[in-house]
């Protein structure tokens, strides 16, 4: 039950009534509070009990059902020469190459004439196009 009284209307209401509306406040709030706090400790003790269970099992030595994320090695490093042979395949040029890999021409450039290497987020993508040069193409 929710009771909203304009302005007006609060005027007009009796000291008993506000004292019966603010015990019926009092009530819903305790009822609330009271349930979530129920709700709480029931997942809390759930959460508990189903960790427990995963601890004893894998105690024993027992195949689990657990999600597991497999995070894949750094790439190696990448020659000069194999820098080139996956721009030839996808049968781009320096330029054309550079956006696909989003570095500017100079760096793929420096990269086949060995004088820099490629690093991090370029490295990963040619990692990648290593395997599937057209996958650039797509992304």
């Amino acid at each position: 039950m929710l009771i909203l009284l304009d302005k007006n209307e609060q005027e007009g209401v009796s000291e008993d009534q506000r004292k019966q509306i603010r015990e019926w406040v009092a009530q819903i709030k305790n009822h609330l509070e009271a349930d979530m706090a129920k709700k709480i400790r029931v997942n809390i003790f759930d959460d508990l009990r189903e960790a427990l269970r995963y601890a004893a099992t894998f105690e024993r030595g027992e195949a689990l059902n657990l999600r597991v994320t497999r995070i894949p090695a750094s790439p190696s490093r990448c020659l000069p020469q194999e820098v080139r042979r996956i721009r030839q395949a996808l049968h781009a040029s320096q330029s054309l190459f550079a956006t696909y890999l989003n570095v500017s021409p100079n760096a793929v450039r420096s990269w086949e004439q060995g004088t820099r290497r490629p690093r991090q987020a370029a490295l990963k993508l040619l990692t990648i196009a290593k395997k599937n040069p057209k996958a650039l193409l797509v992304a």
